[in-house]
C-alpha cells in the first residue's frame, strides 16, 4: 500500500539522498522557528565557549535565522573555530563558526521535520553520468523553488542503509505536464532501476 503526501524539497544531495518536509507540517515548522527566534534572541552576545560532542543538540544561527541541529564531530579543542552541524529540519550539513552555535534547550529535542528519501537502487547507463548530474541539478532547482502543492511524494518502502530513508516516487506538477521521478530518468535511459 502506497501513501502520497504533498512535500517541499529542502535539500538535494543525489537521487539516493534528498530531504523533504511534509506540507501538512509546514505551519508547525514555521511556528517552531518563530519560537526558536524568540527564545534565542540576543543569546549569542552572552554565550560561553562550549566543548561540543558528536550528537549534541544545537541551536544554529544560519542564514539569518535559528535552526535546530546536531553536532557531527566532537570538538574538544578551543583552537578549532568551526563546527560541522547537521540541520535536522533541512537535511543539510553546514560548517559554521562555533560562535554561531548554542546548546539546544531540551524543549526542542523533538523529531526532525526533514525526512531523508531515496528513489531506490539504480545503475547509471554507460556514458550518461554527466547527463544524470546535469538533470539532477536542474530538477533540484525546479523542485526547491516549486510553488506549494506542486510536489508530492508517493512512499513505496523504507530503505535501511547508513540512514533510514523512505523510498519514494516524486511527482512534480508543472503547468504543461507531470514529471515522475524516477520514471523520467529511466525513460530517458539515464538510469536503470534495480
Amino acid at each position: 500500500m502506497h501513501f502520497t503526501f504533498q512535500v517541499k524539497l529542502t535539500h538535494f544531495v543525489a537521487l539516493d539522498e534528498f530531504y523533504v518536509r511534509f506540507e501538512s507540517e509546514e505551519e508547525q515548522y514555521q511556528d517552531m522557528l518563530a519560537q526558536l527566534r524568540d527564545d534565542y534572541k540576543g543569546e549569542l552576545e552572552f554565550a560561553r565557549p562550549q566543548l561540543w560532542l558528536k550528537g549534541d543538540g544545537a541551536a544554529v544561527w544560519f542564514e539569518r535565522q535559528w535552526q535546530r541541529g546536531v553536532v557531527c564531530t566532537s570538538i574538544m579543542n578551543d583552537a578549532v573555530s568551526t563546527l560541522d552541524v547537521f540541520l535536522i529540519d533541512v537535511g543539510k550539513t553546514v560548517t559554521i563558526s562555533k560562535e554561531q552555535v548554542l546548546p539546544l534547550h531540551s524543549y526542542y529535542h523533538k523529531p526532525p521535520f526533514a525526512v531523508c528519501c531515496t528513489i531506490g537502487c539504480f545503475d547509471i547507463f554507460h556514458g550518461r553520468r554527466p547527463d544524470l548530474v546535469e538533470e539532477c541539478k536542474r530538477m533540484a532547482e525546479a523542485f526547491t523553488t516549486a510553488p506549494s502543492e506542486s510536489l508530492s511524494a508517493e512512499i513505496e518502502d523504507k530503505i535501511w542503509d547508513d540512514k533510514e530513508k523512505l523510498k519514494v516516487r516524486l511527482c512534480f506538477r508543472k503547468p504543461t505536464k507531470r514529471v515522475f521521478v524516477p520514471d523520467y530518468f529511466v525513460n530517458e535511459k539515464i538510469i536503470d532501476l534495480r
